[in-house]
């Protein structure tokens, strides 16, 4: 099955910053010597006129790296130690040097780890910062791209700024401008459900019960909400996971529906069998679960191997590699290609690690 946000667009979005190692290969910038006339009686050499005098050098790509890499680390420990608003400005200007020394990936996923922050000034600047990114593409972009501009209305709208909405919404509309306010509105709602839905998510994954408790006490989303991207509801988190505890919760406190189908028609049964979870399986039968796949069946586990639930992690290209080459070439009659990454992306669940139980290797189901 397609791999879900929590595996895939975690690797894509939210990947490492780029190892040193590969930028200390960068050569540094110098400047060229210039030899300083002496004067003619044979005494000092006169200072050369400014326009001949040696550049100061300028700093490697790896020194600005470094230098980068320590504000983020200084951010953070800010943060941790409760100063916020020093650890604040410390991000934001290190992401404005990345983007100026061309790690413009690096920066959106800067400040996108801002916006997934838990103290609201913080995910709000981080957010203002996403707003002011997508703004500038659309800016340069030539002709004007008006996707560049619903994502910086989307942000926009998700950072609750209205001034950046009154700044942005000046412009002469087009027809590639058609209805992009709304449109704006509406993609900074789901950009926001989706962020607070993989928090959830991240509570289930962990079994912080309570947290978890007072995040759905004040939950303004249906308890079943699919998420966009992902495709998979909170109650398909806790049997992935295998929190027997929390989707009890999640049926018999909040009313989950334990038929509702992801985004490949799979319901939170499909994913206990497909786990061999035989206490979720019985508790979901018990209340009236039903499979829309056939897991259980000598069939179905072969077929499984191919067709797993969306949130299986994936197999990475070198494990691929390892186990059979030929695993690597699309049925001739497919018609799969490869989901671009996308810097809007929601963030992947499990926090880039693997499944509590992973789910056997095999090729996604287009």
């Amino acid at each position: 099955m397609a791999n879900c946000l929590k595996n895939n667009m975690k690797s894509q979005l939210f990947r490492p910053l780029r190892p040193l190692a590969l930028l200390c290969a960068t050569l540094s910038t110098t400047g060229l010597a210039v030899a300083a006339p002496t004067s003619a009686d044979g005494g000092q050499p006169p200072a050369p006129p400014s326009s001949l005098a040696r550049p100061a050098e300028k700093a490697t790509t790896a020194q600005t790296r470094v230098e980068i890499d320590r504000m983020l680390r200084d951010a953070r420990q800010l943060k941790a130690a409760g100063k916020v608003a020093e650890a604040q400005e410390l991000m934001l200007d290190a992401a404005l040097k990345l983007r100026q020394r061309g790690f413009e990936r690096d920066q959106v996923t800067v400040l996108r780890e801002m916006t997934l922050d838990s103290d609201p000034a913080f995910a709000r600047a981080g957010s203002v910062g996403m707003a002011e990114y997508y703004y500038q593409k659309y800016l340069t972009s030539k002709p004007r791209d008006a996707e560049w501009l619903l994502e910086a209305l989307a942000w926009a709208h998700y950072s609750g700024d209205s001034s950046l909405l009154e700044r942005f919404t000046a412009r002469k509309p087009d027809k590639a401008h058609e209805n992009i306010d709304a449109r704006g509105k509406q993609r900074g709602e789901e950009l926001k459900a989706d962020d607070q839905q993989y928090m959830v998510a991240e509570m289930i994954r962990l079994n912080q019960v309570e947290p978890l408790r007072k995040a759905l006490k004040s939950w303004p989303y249906p308890i079943n909400r699919i998420h966009t991207v992902d495709g998979t509801s909170l109650l398909h988190t806790a049997v992935w996971h295998q929190k027997t505890g929390i989707a009890r919760m999640l049926v018999e406190e909040y009313k989950a529906d334990v038929n509702v189908v992801d985004k490949q028609n799979d319901t939170p049964l499909d994913y206990a069998i497909y786990q061999e979870s035989r206490d979720l399986v019985d508790y979901l039968k018990g209340k009236g679960g039903r499979a829309n796949k056939l897991y259980d069946t000598p069939q179905g586990k072969a077929a499984a191997k191919s067709l797993r639930p969306i949130v299986a992690p994936q197999p990475t290209l070198e494990q691929l590699k390892q186990a059979n080459p030929e695993a690597l070439k699309l049925p001739a009659n497919s018609t799969a290609k490869p989901t671009p990454p996308t810097a809007n992306s929601q963030p992947a669940g499990n926090n880039g690690k693997p499944a509590d139980k992973a789910a056997p290797a095999g090729n996604s189901k287009p």
